[in-house]
């Protein structure tokens, strides 16, 4: 029974994990600037504050090669004809 409802499962558990990612991305750095967690959020966040335009430019660019990068392995997932779960 399990395997019948994981394998119904994974193509919606994948598009709803790529759908949320990029929303995700920008509330960790909401959180790591409100919380002074040192991180790349709170590094961009600092650096959009100081009119920090490469910064803010590399920032970017990370989360959005974030983004593609969990987008084409979600996509790829689905594409994968068949997943199949052996049994032990």
């Amino acid at each position: 029974l399990t395997s019948i409802a994981l394998r119904g499962a994974t193509g919606a558990i994948g598009s709803a994990l790529r759908d949320q990612s990029a929303a995700l991305l920008g509330t960790v750095a909401v959180v790591e600037y409100v919380f002074a967690w040192g991180g790349v959020g709170q590094y961009g966040i600092d650096a959009m504050a100081r009119a920090d335009f490469a910064a803010v430019q590399g920032f970017l660019l990370l989360s959005a090669a974030l983004a593609v990068v969990i987008h084409m392995l979600a996509a790829l997932v689905r594409l994968t004809p068949r997943l199949r779960i052996r049994r032990a």
